[in-house]
């Protein structure tokens, strides 16, 4: 009976001491693993947003990786197979 009563004083003594680090870490590795799952889902977003696309084929980097793009002098952009259709056009 005193060997429980021992061993119950000295586990209250342990949470009471460490009791609140532990859960001010599980609290801060909650908060963490949330920010970093909102910030995968909005990368994942931005990757299937095309950033180029040609004026004239509507071609993006996202439906033919291997395409360039250039920029011409009105402002537009082009891929490479239709660039030399906007230097005819300006």
């Amino acid at each position: 009976m005193q060997f429980r009563a021992a061993a119950i004083c000295a586990m209250a003594n342990y949470l009471i001491f460490f009791g609140p680090g532990i859960v001010r870490d599980a609290r801060q590795r909650r908060d963490v693993t949330a920010r970093r799952r909102r910030f995968e889902m909005q990368t994942r977003e931005a990757e299937a947003e095309a950033l180029h696309r040609c004026a004239i084929c509507g071609a993006t980097e996202v439906t033919d990786p291997n395409l360039e793009f250039r920029v011409a002098r009105n402002g537009e952009e082009y891929c490479l197979p239709h660039l030399s259709q906007a230097k005819a056009t300006t």
